[in-house]
């Protein structure tokens, strides 16, 4: 064989093994991934929650989950989606190096999460996630202060990853420069209990760079309060909840919060205690179309659209109507007031469904006052997508998914009881079953 020969074989030998190589994965685009952070934090702020603030530990997680993604010639479907190279989940990679996000009291106590959607842009995804309750759970939720996120091209598509986190004993604070108004933040992870972390934040004071006190000494919290005469160009956001205090720096430039350019807050004229902030956006997906207010109330930070935590009222017949076919079932608010549904259960043999299940980092409210006409759902984990809530569910406070055979709705009749005490006999799927709390 002459050298001519030895040097072609060996051009195609090269030219092969660059053929058989994956392509790079394509760059972060940058522009669409603060876009996103953006259109979360104005959903957030719809529904009277702080602003998310970027973290460069969570935009690592969300990049490099990413950029393996890119390398498979499809997305896994359902949750596999959030696996990484090895199997492991979101938290497992949270633990481990290079990431090392901390824990609260050990260390499967940690709060991050993720969420996913691949398709044509931003808006799209915004509407995915809303129309998803999991999702939603996952995005609305009042656990997460920080985030990261992944927009990168896969099979000519966008890809939009994102990383929601909290660390114990961090509390960022985010400013809105056109509107003069500082967010806070609190913590409300299940794990943040005892004398080591603060939990349920109450009062707030403020120092300017050199450590003096700013305005008056400590004023309730808020998740929005006017920023405080004086800053300059960084301060100091002292809170606490009694027992553990935090104190955050904030740089009035460094710390400015994403927001879309239509999303404008207005603080009412009163004084920094007044109950309600005037946010106005434009309706999500219609760039440049008029714009809706929302009022977000100052005394509470559930992400709840009412204006405060109802009270519960005397339970009376109708209570509640479940609502279940082969698909789901629904926990549904029948009346027109607040309930306490605490020690509920569905029982069927020897399976058992607590109402306590659905108290996650994910749950938006509170079990023991839920809100009128607000509903709960349960499905099967097997569920190729989320089934639909009930058209008179008017917001869907929690979901959670469960073993397909563990669905006590199904083949025959189950019993409803509270702490105990038989509420109901109903019917095997699909029905609809209405009993009193006693």
């Amino acid at each position: 064989m002459t050298r001519t020969s030895h040097l072609g074989l060996l051009i195609a030998l090269l030219l092969f093994l660059f053929a058989a190589l994956p392509s790079p994965a394509a760059a972060q685009d940058s522009s669409q991934a603060n876009s996103v952070i953006a259109a979360l934090n104005a959903w957030r702020l719809e529904q009277g929650l702080w602003p998310l603030r970027p973290n460069e530990t969570l935009q690592d997680m969300a990049e490099d989950q990413a950029a393996y993604l890119q390398t498979l010639s499809a997305l896994p479907e359902g949750g596999d989606i959030h696996l990484g190279r090895s199997g492991d989940t979101p938290r497992d990679r949270a633990r481990r190096a290079p990431y090392n996000w901390p824990s609260y009291n050990r260390p499967e106590q940690i709060a991050v999460t993720e969420i996913a959607y691949e398709g044509r842009n931003v808006n799209a995804a915004i509407r995915f996630w809303q129309s998803s309750p999991v999702h939603r759970g996952a995005a609305l939720s009042p656990v997460y202060r920080e985030v990261g996120v992944a927009a990168v091209t896969h099979n000519g598509s966008t890809l939009y990853l994102v990383v929601l986190g909290a660390r114990p004993n961090v509390l960022p604070a985010q400013v809105d420069a056109r509107a003069e108004m500082l967010y806070l933040s609190d913590e409300r992870f299940t794990y943040a209990s005892g004398d080591r972390w603060i939990d349920n934040v109450t009062r707030v004071r403020f120092f300017d760079a050199e450590g003096r006190p700013l305005g008056s000494s400590w004023q309730p919290w808020q998740m929005a309060l006017p920023l405080p005469d004086g800053a300059g160009d960084r301060l100091f956001v002292m809170t606490t909840d009694g027992t553990v205090d935090v104190l955050t720096e904030v740089d009035l430039q460094e710390d400015a919060a994403l927001l879309p350019a239509g999303v404008v807050a207005q603080l009412p004229s009163a004084t920094p205690a007044a109950t309600a902030i005037a946010i106005v956006t434009p309706v999500p997906g219609t760039p440049g179309a008029s714009r809706t207010p929302i009022t977000i109330p100052g005394t509470t930070v559930t992400p709840a659209p009412a204006a405060a935590t109802p009270t519960p009222r005397a339970p009376s017949s109708g209570d509640l109507t479940l609502i279940y076919d082969a698909r789901s079932l629904t926990i549904y608010n029948s009346t027109g007031d607040a309930v306490d549904l605490t020690g509920l259960t569905l029982e069927q043999g020897a399976f058992r469904l607590d109402v306590a299940d659905w108290q996650t980092p994910w749950l938006s409210g509170t079990l023991s006052a839920f809100a009128a006409r607000d509903c709960l759902q349960v499905w099967s984990w097997t569920e190729a997508s989320d089934p639909p809530a009930p058209g008179d569910c008017r917001f869907l406070r929690g979901a959670i998914t469960i073993d397909p055979d563990d669905r006590p709705w199904l083949d025959a009749p189950f019993n409803v009881s509270r702490n105990g005490q038989r509420l109901a006999t109903c019917a095997p799927a699909p029905d609809a079953c209405s009993f009193a709390l006693r």
